[in-house]
């Protein structure tokens, strides 16, 4: 397409943070793990996180646990990880913490 890095960044990080967005609307999570710091300062501009607070816990030496206050008024857990750190399993051990800790608002589903 010719594009210059710049702009290439630029459509990547609008596609993430378009379907973010999208997906925050129909699931209203309880449970959020964002990686990259770009990335992660996006959504949560896009999503309107405002204030993080860190609980002191971390997945792994480095990837924090966070919790901050959803629209409604919930306490939602939020891990980061910077994009280029962690381990070959990282990821894997993110999405089973968060599974752990986060209930379903709406209870169980069937």
């Amino acid at each position: 397409l010719g594009l210059e890095p710049g702009e290439i960044e630029e459509r990547v990080e609008t596609a993430l943070t378009t379907a973010v967005t999208d997906c925050w609307a129909e699931i209203d999570p309880n449970g959020v793990f964002l990686t990259g710091g770009t990335t992660a300062k996006n959504v949560q501009r896009a999503v309107g996180i405002s204030t993080i607070d860190l609980t002191g816990m971390t997945v792994e030496p480095g990837i924090p646990v966070s919790k901050f206050e959803a629209a409604d008024r919930s306490s939602v857990h939020l891990v980061t990880k910077a994009g280029g750190f962690g381990y070959r399993e990282s990821i894997r051990h993110i999405i089973q913490y968060l599974t752990q800790v986060s209930e379903p608002r709406d209870g169980p589903s069937e």
